[in-house]
């Protein structure tokens, strides 16, 4: 399943309007989530690309973008939130034990090949997967479908 949505506008430093479009991808269990702020035809950008969800999520409403209808501020942070948790799911360095001690948060460097005090996995030794939950699936492809088609041939077709 692929869809592509804008949630905000923006503008440049000239009062150039531009939309953000963001992609979610969920396909055979794995979930990726990445934007694009300002797309061009040329295949560059306005503003960034990727994963934009860390610096909107320190911007204003009103002051750094304004909400695309009928988007309101609760879905946009829930977006941003479930972008944080979710994307990459299959991406997790740490077996449970060590992801409810932290040391995804902490990194492999302070934890290379180190064995879990619990079940002895080595840290980083393989990916696992954290299985998306079925309703954050539906929520994200409930969101409404972006309402001006982004000019990255990559985000169109969904």
């Amino acid at each position: 399943m692929k869809l592509t949505v804008m949630p905000i506008m923006k503008w440049t430093k000239r009062d150039r309007e531009y939309y953000v479009h963001i992609q979610i991808v969920y396909e055979n269990g794995h979930l990726n989530i990445h934007g694009v702020e300002g797309a061009l035809a040329s295949v560059d950008c306005l503003g960034a690309y990727g994963q934009i969800d860390v610096h909107l999520r320190h911007e204003i409403l009103g002051e750094d973008y304004v909400l695309v209808p009928p988007w309101t501020e609760e879905m946009f942070r829930k977006l941003l939130d479930l972008w944080d948790k979710w994307h990459l799911n299959d991406k997790h360095a740490g077996c449970e034990h060590q992801r409810e001690l932290g040391w995804e948060k902490d990194g492999y460097d302070k934890h290379p090949s180190e064995p879990c005090p619990i079940c002895g996995y080595e840290y980083g030794s393989d990916w696992h997967t954290i299985p998306v939950p079925a309703d954050v699936v539906t929520w994200l492809f409930t969101l409404p479908r972006a309402a001006k088609r982004c000019k990255w041939r990559s985000y169109s077709g969904d």
